[in-house]
């Protein structure tokens, strides 16, 4: 059984930690190290230098990142890490065992279940716990860390998941597909360092790309809930106009209020318009999700 771990990376100076580690825990397995690189400093000769298989990243974006490693891989089980040495190795040896064992579909490693609050800043924390909270109510799934980078994923399992998030958003993208085909998931409790070297993202811009994912989310996988629930809205807010226009008439028997009577027919046709568009994007998302398939 071949595993292949595929590591993204844009200047880490851990790369080779990383890398000392997966071969010192995986000793027993045959695997490959596949590392999707966008560095500009010595990553990608440290990688090389260690027997892993370094590719040039064609686009930016973590999402992008996997989506190139996965191709390359051949592995039996297709691993993901982190490239700043954040998560342990050994770990990730559990969750292929859970994987080769048939337990499941994918392991996914939990960085919750025993935090150090260093590790892991509080913008980071909320973040992950909205888009956990968002993604278990919405499709009905039952995880703690939605966004936890520590994966394995049987290669039958990735092949049948219709896997396209150019960025963040593909660690959520890959838990809804597995919740559509009914592929098993289960989470183990793992350990999770602060990262020491190198740059980690600012928490404004970490906090903006998680409202950001979350728009995508809804807008990609349930847009009849983001658009509809935006038809509501506007079709609240030209009743309440309407309202005050109709109590009005009736009570004085002259239309006064000409003004809020036409926002009231301006908010009910964008109202509706907004659900008609919600309807039609998530039958269309349908549709494009099952020809991508066949063409698979």
């Amino acid at each position: 059984m071949l595993i292949s771990i595929v590591i993204p990376t844009k200047n880490e100076p851990a790369i080779g930690e990383v890398i000392r580690d997966i071969k010192k825990q995986l000793r027993d397995f045959d695997y490959e190290i596949i590392v999707v690189d966008k560095s500009r400093d010595s990553t990608p000769e440290i990688a090389r230098k260690l027997g892993a298989k370094v590719i040039r990243q064609n686009f930016s974006g973590y999402g992008n990142a996997y989506l190139q490693g996965f191709q390359e891989a051949k592995g039996d089980i297709v691993c993901m890490i982190d490239g700043d040495a954040t998560y342990s190795a050994s770990d990730l040896k559990k969750l292929i065992q859970l994987v080769a064992s048939g337990e499941c579909d994918i392991a996914i490693g939990n960085r919750l279940a025993n935090l150090n609050k260093e590790a892991m800043e509080f913008t980071r924390r909320a973040g992950n716990f909205f888009l956990t909270w968002l993604l278990n109510k919405l499709y009905k799934l039952n995880i703690n860390d939605s966004q936890s980078g520590l994966r394995a994923i049987r290669r039958e399992a990735l092949e049948k998941m219709f896997l396209s998030s150019q960025d963040m958003a593909l660690a959520s993208e890959m838990l809804i597909e597995a919740r559509k085909l009914n592929l098993k998931v289960k989470e183990i409790p793992i350990s999770y360092k602060k990262r020491e070297k190198g740059r980690s993202t600012n928490g404004i811009i970490y906090g903006i790309k998680i409202a950001a994912t979350t728009i995508k989310l809804l807008r990609d996988y349930n847009p009849f809930l983001l658009f509809g629930s935006i038809g509501i809205l506007f079709i609240l807010i030209g009743g309440y106009f309407a309202f005050v226009v109709i109590s009005d008439f009736l009570t004085t028997g002259v239309l006064h209020f000409v003004g809020r009577a036409l926002l009231s027919f301006m908010f009910f046709t964008f109202g509706f318009l907004c659900i008609i568009l919600g309807l039609i994007l998530d039958t269309l998302n349908e549709i494009d999700k099952k020809f991508y398939k066949l063409k698979k």
